[in-house]
């Protein structure tokens, strides 16, 4: 079963900053995000329960999956309506994010 994947607009603003800043310097691997991006979201559609937990809020848990070439975090949650909603892209090297 395939759940459908929404992205925050505050997700969204993070992940074309990134992809942006990733295709200007990573010459070497300029694709490496775009690709830890598709296979994270088909990954989460598919099993969204595979995520490790992250934190507990009003809406619900919020999990996170590991973008492994690029050394990301995708933060997410799985709604009422079992859907997923991106929630952040935060890069591994920087403090965790404030909930």
């Amino acid at each position: 079963m395939t759940h459908r994947v929404a992205v925050t607009a505050r997700a969204q603003r993070q992940i074309l900053r990134a992809l942006s800043w990733w295709a200007k310097n990573r010459d070497k691997a300029p694709e490496a995000l775009e690709d830890d991006w598709v296979e994270a979201l088909a990954l989460i559609a598919s099993a969204p329960h595979v995520g490790k937990f992250s934190s507990r809020q009003r809406r619900g848990i919020v999990r996170r999956v590991a973008l492994e070439r690029s050394r990301y975090y995708l933060f997410y949650r799985i709604n009422p309506t079992g859907d997923i909603d991106i929630l952040q892209l935060w890069h591994a090297s920087r403090r965790p994010p404030k909930r």
